[in-house]
């Protein structure tokens, strides 16, 4: 007992906080911020070069271009590698439709036991094609870099009103018994 003492064991001063200890910690929690800049488009410019390695897609808003920002980490990417390839991938997107400035869009892939797996996140303020098509292009050649040989069957577009989807673009033929069991999952 005496050497557990000796080297800072039950009866040291590390192992009690003072009231004084708390009052900094609560000094220092309330005066730091979650946002990095008083400016919300220059804290986002900022959070993305800090996160440039999990980045796949920026672009600021301008007059003509909408804001979008799409998201993805290295274990994001290899789920998306193994069960997006030869498969269909999902894009949800009714997550903070109604609150948010910016509703998040989120990818899924799934796997053998149809179990969805995110594999990125997008906030935009634009869900027409064309800019859809911009993000995408860049998201599909970061996987063929992954691996060539990857192919995608079909990128599944739904919108807030459940089990129905709005656009299907397929590189593949879809008899109707397939199309049926898309619109299950």
């Amino acid at each position: 007992m005496e050497m557990v003492e000796g080297h800072g064991g039950p009866h040291n001063r590390d192992d009690f906080l003072s009231r004084n200890d708390v009052r900094n910690m609560e000094r220092v929690i309330r005066n730091s911020s979650h946002e990095l800049h008083e400016d919300d488009e220059c804290s986002i410019r900022m959070w993305v070069q800090r996160h440039r390695k999990n980045v796949f897609y920026f672009q600021d808003s301008s007059g003509s271009e909408p804001f979008v920002l799409g998201m993805q980490t290295d274990w994001q990417l290899q789920q998306l590698v193994q069960y997006g390839h030869n498969g269909y991938i999902a894009f949800h997107s009714t997550f903070g439709l109604k609150k948010l400035k910016y509703p998040l869009c989120t990818l899924l892939v799934f796997n053998a036991s149809r179990d969805a797996i995110p594999v990125a996140w997008v906030i935009t303020s634009s869900f027409v094609s064309q800019d859809i098509h911009k993000w995408i292009g860049l998201l599909a050649e970061r996987i063929q870099i992954k691996d060539p040989r990857w192919r995608l069957d079909a990128f599944l577009r739904g919108f807030p009103m459940p089990g129905l989807i709005m656009h299907l673009a397929c590189s593949a033929f879809l008899d109707k018994k397939t199309f049926k069991d898309m619109l299950q999952l």
